[in-house]
C-alpha cells in the first residue's frame, strides 16, 4: 500500500511538472510569433474575408488531418494492444504536445506510448518509427515533383528542356518507386536486418524496440502508406486553402506545389524547436516565382501551424493528466 501512495505521488507530481513546461513552452511559441497573430486576426475578420469559408473549411479539417493518423496509429497498435479510436486520438494528441516541446519532435514517442496500459508498450517504438517513414516517404514522393516543377518552369521551354523535363520525372519516379518497393517490402527485409540485432551484444538492447516490425505483413504495409498518402494529402489541401483565402495565387496546382516543396523543407531540415522554416521555406519558393506579398504567405503558414500544432498541441496537454507513467 505504501509503495501505491509512494508510485500515485510520484506520478502526480511528474504530470504536474510536465504540464507546467508543456505551458511554459507553448506560452513562448506563441509569444514568439505574436506580432504575426495579431496581424493575421485582423487580416481573418477583414471585411473583403469575412464571407469566405476557405478559412473555416480548413479548421474543419483538422480533425479528419488527426483522425486519419489516428486511425493509422491504432491499426499499427492492433497488432499488440486493441485500443479504441478515441484512445488513439488521445495519443496522438499527446504526442503532438510532447513533441513541440522536444528536439526534432522525439518527444512524440513518447506521448504515444505513454497513453497506453500495455506493460510492454516500450515495444511500439517500431511501429511509431514505421509510421513515420510512411509518412515521409508521401512527402519525399510530392517534394520531389515539387522540384521537378520548380526546374521545369525556371528553365524555359525549348525542346530540349522539355525532353530533359521528361527524363528527369521518369529517373525520379524510378526512385520514388523504388523507395516505394523497399517500404513495402520491408517486413521480408528487416527479418534479416532484426536478426543480426538479435545476434549482436552491442545491438541486442535495441531489438526489443524493433521486434514487432515483424508483426506487419505486406498488406498491412501498404495500409500504412495509403493512410499516410490520405494524410498527406488532406495537411497539403489545408494548407492549399488557407493560401487560396490569403490570396497568395488562384492557381491551386501551382499552390500545391509549393506547399510540397515546403514539406519537404520542413522534413529533412533539423530543427531543435518550431524556428520558422515552414515559413522560411514558404517565402522562398513563393518569391522564387515572384510573388512578393510575404504578409499573406506568412499568414498561411501561421495558420496552419495554429489549426494543424498549436490546437492539438493545447488539447494534448489537457491530456498529460491521463497517461500512465506506470504500468502493472
Amino acid at each position: 500500500m505504501k509503495n501505491t501512495a509512494s508510485r500515485n505521488r510520484s506520478s502526480a507530481f511528474i504530470k504536474i511538472s510536465i504540464f507546467i513546461i508543456a505551458a511554459i513552452f507553448l506560452y513562448f511559441l506563441v509569444r514568439k510569433k505574436e506580432n504575426f497573430a495579431g496581424d493575421l486576426l485582423h487580416a481573418l475578420f477583414s471585411l473583403d474575408n469575412l464571407s469566405n469559408p476557405l478559412f473555416l473549411i480548413s479548421v474543419f479539417l483538422f480533425p479528419v488531418n488527426w483522425g486519419l493518423e489516428a486511425w493509422k496509429w491504432k491499426f499499427l497498435l492492433s497488432k499488440i494492444e486493441q485500443v479504441s479510436f478515441l484512445k488513439a486520438f488521445r495519443g496522438i494528441l499527446t504526442g503532438v504536445t510532447f513533441g513541440v516541446i522536444t528536439p526534432l519532435n522525439l518527444g512524440d514517442y513518447a506521448g504515444r506510448i505513454l497513453q497506453l496500459e500495455n506493460p510492454e508498450r516500450i515495444k511500439v517504438i517500431g511501429a511509431i518509427f514505421l509510421s513515420r517513414i510512411a509518412q515521409f516517404f508521401s512527402t519525399l514522393l510530392f517534394g520531389l515533383a515539387s522540384i521537378i516543377f520548380i526546374i521545369f518552369k525556371s528553365s524555359g521551354n525549348s525542346s530540349q528542356n522539355i525532353k530533359d523535363f521528361y527524363s528527369l520525372i521518369f529517373f525520379l519516379a524510378g526512385l520514388a518507386m523504388a523507395a516505394l518497393i523497399f517500404l513495402l517490402f520491408l517486413f521480408s527485409v528487416h527479418q534479416q536486418i532484426l536478426s543480426s540485432l538479435k545476434e549482436s551484444k552491442l545491438f541486442r538492447p535495441v531489438y526489443q524496440y524493433f521486434e514487432i516490425l515483424k508483426l506487419y505483413s505486406f498488406k498491412d504495409i501498404l495500409c500504412v502508406v495509403i493512410l499516410s498518402l490520405l494524410r498527406y494529402l488532406v495537411f497539403s489541401l489545408q494548407f492549399v486553402l488557407l493560401l487560396t483565402f490569403f490570396k497568395v495565387s488562384e492557381d491551386l496546382f501551382f499552390l500545391f506545389m509549393g506547399v510540397s516543396f515546403i514539406f519537404l523543407v520542413k522534413s529533412i531540415v533539423p530543427t531543435v524547436l518550431d524556428l520558422g522554416v515552414r515559413e522560411t521555406a514558404a517565402v522562398y519558393f513563393f518569391t522564387f516565382f515572384n510573388i512578393i506579398d510575404n504578409s499573406s504567405i506568412l499568414y498561411s503558414s501561421l495558420g496552419l501551424w495554429i489549426i494543424n500544432i498549436m490546437l492539438p498541441a493545447v488539447l494534448g496537454m489537457l491530456l498529460i493528466f491521463r497517461i500512465k507513467l506506470f504500468t502493472r
